[in-house]
């Protein structure tokens, strides 16, 4: 089923805030040159009853985080639990495990999110997260106590719960 950016906004709540207007991306370009703004992702797994796992504070160490960030080992720093107050904290763990429950995502995800002004504001959810040593959702899954042997069985199991529904 297709949803709009209005329907997922709906369900997400009125305090949930989605990266897609001007006024905000213009504020976020000002807020990374004053290091105002926070980069977090939250793996999130879990069909009907998702598990947001713990927060990372991404710090990419050429100051974008581009391909050479993300894929080169110690092209960024991964920092957990993410440097961020509680409330907000708290709010992007919200905002990541009802974006899984809106976009109907099954077994696992990642959202990403921006944190100004103490609060998050998600910057796209990724459906397909990397499995790679560098990868986040492992990282995350191991900060949660899940070994990546677990995290496969896990996500396993997700799937076949899927395809017997």
């Amino acid at each position: 089923m297709e949803k709009t950016l209005r329907q997922v906004k709906q369900e997400l709540g009125p305090d949930a805030q989605i990266l897609h207007t001007r006024k905000f991306r213009q504020r976020f370009c000002l807020g990374l040159r004053s290091r105002e703004v926070v980069e977090i992702t939250a793996g999130v797994l879990g069909n009907e009853n998702p598990q947001v796992l713990p927060l990372i504070e991404i710090v990419a160490k050429g100051g974008f985080y581009d391909y050479e960030a993300k894929y080169s080992p110690g092209g960024s720093e991964h920092i957990i639990p993410a440097r961020i107050s509680e409330s907000a904290a708290a709010a992007a763990s919200d905002y990541a495990g009802r974006a899984h429950l809106a976009l109907g995502c099954r077994g696992m995800c990642r959202v990403d999110m921006l944190v100004t002004n103490d609060q998050p504001v998600i910057l796209e959810v990724n459906t397909i997260p990397g499995m790679t040593p560098t990868s986040l959702l492992p990282e995350a899954a191991r900060a949660a106590g899940i070994s990546f042997p677990d995290l496969l069985e896990r996500l396993l199991r997700l799937a076949l719960e899927s395809v017997s529904e």
